[in-house]
C-alpha cells in the first residue's frame, strides 16, 4: 500500500521532524496525494521502531498546518483542499530570517518581475478589466483621503493580489500572499512616506505603470519600469 520510504525504520534524529519530513517527501512523490489515507499510528509505530506518542506529534503538527485532517472512525487523510493555515509556518520562516529591509525590497522585486512576466502572457481580458478596477478605487481613494494610509494600503493590496491571479499560478498566488503578509509595515511605511512628501499618488502611478505594461502586452517595457520602481522604494523606505 504504501511505499518502503515512508515506513522505512527511524535510525536516529528528530523521530517527529523525520515522520514529518517522510509524510512530506511522500507527498511531494505523489505516493500520498490529497485525500490519502496516511499510515495508521499503529502503522507507524511498528514499521519505524518508535513511540506511538512520537507518531501523534507528527500528525498533529502537520493536522495544525492544515495538511492532514482527521476523520473521526475513518482515520487520517491528506487535506484535499489549500488551507491558509498551510502558509503560515512559511510566514514564519521568512519572518525569523531577520533580513534587511534592502533584502525584502529585491525579493518583492524578483517576484513582481516574475508575476509581471507571467500576466503579460497569461491574463485574460477579465483579469485586466478586474486590474483596471482595482486601480480606479485606488486612485479614487488615493484622491479621497490622501493622507489615509490604511485605506490606501488595502487598496494598493487589492491591487496586487489581483495581479498575483492574473498570473494565472496557483503558487505565485499563494506565495504573494506571503510577500504581502510579511511586508505589510513596510508597505504601510512606504505610503506613509508619500503622505508625508504630499505625493501619495506617486502609490496609484506605480499601479498604473504595472497595468499598462500588462494591458499592453509590453514584456520590453517590465525590467526598465521596475528599476524605476526599485529606486522609488528605496527612496521611501531605505
Amino acid at each position: 500500500m504504501y511505499e518502503k520510504n515512508i515506513l522505512e525504520p527511524i535510525k536516529k534524529g528528530s523521530v517527529s521532524k523525520i515522520i514529518i519530513d517522510r509524510i512530506t517527501d511522500a507527498l511531494i512523490s505523489g505516493e500520498l496525494k490529497p485525500g490519502s489515507k496516511i499510515p495508521t499510528e499503529m502503522e507507524f509505530s511498528e514499521s519505524l521502531g518508535v513511540g506511538r506518542n512520537s507518531v501523534r506529534e507528527a500528525t498533529k503538527i502537520l493536522e495544525s498546518y492544515g495538511v492532514l485532517e482527521v476523520r473521526p472512525s475513518e482515520g487520517t487523510f491528506v487535506a484535499e483542499q489549500f488551507s491558509q493555515r498551510m502558509l503560515d509556518p512559511l510566514v514564519y520562516g521568512v519572518i525569523m530570517q531577520n533580513g534587511s529591509m534592502s533584502e525584502l525590497l529585491e525579493f518583492k522585486l524578483a517576484f513582481l518581475r516574475t508575476a509581471l512576466y507571467l500576466a503579460v502572457e497569461k491574463a485574460r481580458d477579465k483579469d485586466i478589466m478586474d486590474l483596471q478596477a482595482h486601480y480606479d478605487f485606488l486612485a479614487e481613494t488615493i484622491n479621497s483621503y490622501p493622507e489615509d494610509e490604511n485605506a490606501i494600503y488595502v487598496a494598493n493590496r487589492d491591487f496586487h493580489v489581483a495581479l498575483s491571479k492574473a498570473c494565472k499560478n496557483k503558487f505565485m498566488y499563494q506565495i504573494n500572499d506571503v510577500i504581502m503578509k510579511i511586508s505589510k509595515y513596510s508597505r504601510l511605511g512606504g505610503i506613509r512616506a508619500a503622505i508625508n512628501e504630499k505625493n501619495p499618488e506617486e502609490i496609484s502611478n506605480v499601479c498604473y505603470l504595472l497595468l499598462e505594461i500588462i494591458k499592453n502586452r509590453d514584456i520590453e517595457s517590465i525590467n526598465p519600469t521596475l528599476d524605476n520602481i526599485y529606486k522609488y522604494w528605496k527612496h521611501l523606505l531605505l
